[in-house]
């Protein structure tokens, strides 16, 4: 069976995800800043979880569909206000994979800021 060069390049070329090219951060203010969202968004993430583990059930009761209703207003406010000042100080990132390291540690750490658009996005103002 003869392959067509062309034709498979071009699947190829179609199954690529279309995604944003991230943005690699260096400076020590910035991961400083996404850090700190990052660990918001831990603790936030740590309710959800231990509410589950608690036996609720329903979606509702362990998620924030919205402010009024959220059981852990404080964690999912500072995460929310973490989120839309990033939003507001650094434009370029929106919509944008974030990535970075902290300083001395071997770890990388991204943020999907498309995720947390659709997420906390409706809270900015």
């Amino acid at each position: 069976m003869k392959i067509n060069t062309a034709l498979l390049l071009l699947l190829i070329f179609i199954s690529l995800p279309l995604h944003a090219k991230p943005i690699t951060l260096k400076n020590e203010k910035e991961i400083h800043r996404a850090n700190q969202l990052n660990l918001a968004m831990d603790a936030v993430s740590e309710k959800v979880m231990a509410c589950i583990n608690a036996g609720n059930s329903s979606k509702e009761s362990c998620t924030c569909p919205n402010m009024d209703s959220c059981k852990f207003k404080s964690e999912f406010k500072k995460a929310t206000s973490l989120y839309c000042s990033l939003k507001s100080d650094f434009p370029k990132w929106i919509n944008k994979p974030i990535i970075y390291s902290i300083k001395g540690s071997k770890i990388t750490h991204a943020l999907s800021m498309e995720a947390l658009e659709r997420h906390y996005g409706k809270y900015c103002e």
